[in-house]
């Protein structure tokens, strides 16, 4: 992947080149969906507001922040886990994350078995 930095404050020229999509942001979902973009034949054009990557923590990543969207979300079946050094995003405890997932995923389908009959 490759780009070039334009001045967002300079106006546009006849030599600017039109972009099918436009991304605010390039944190890792930034960046994946850019990647997915290009890949696809878009002409994609990324925002970003820090001068390098991760110049500050996205705020969904901030525990107060994640736990106030968990608090919020209307779903009755939701968990959270937080382990003790902070963290409950993706970064860290990976493993520990997809044995959470994938236990929370065997309840769901042993519930749904019992409720059909064992099929």
């Amino acid at each position: 992947m490759h780009g070039t930095t334009i001045d967002p404050t300079a106006p546009p020229s006849d030599t600017d080149a039109p972009y099918d999509v436009v991304l605010i942001g390039y944190g890792p979902v930034g960046q994946t969906l850019a990647a997915l973009l290009g890949q696809a034949g878009h002409r994609v054009a990324v925002l970003e507001r820090w001068p390098r990557l991760y110049g500050s923590l996205d705020r969904v990543f901030l525990a107060g922040n994640a736990r106030a969207l968990y608090d919020s979300a209307a779903s009755p079946d939701k968990r959270w886990a937080e382990w003790p050094d902070g963290d409950h995003c993706l970064y860290n405890h990976s493993h520990e994350k997809h044995v959470l997932v994938a236990d929370w995923f065997a309840d769901r389908l042993r519930d749904s078995l019992a409720r059909e009959g064992g099929r």
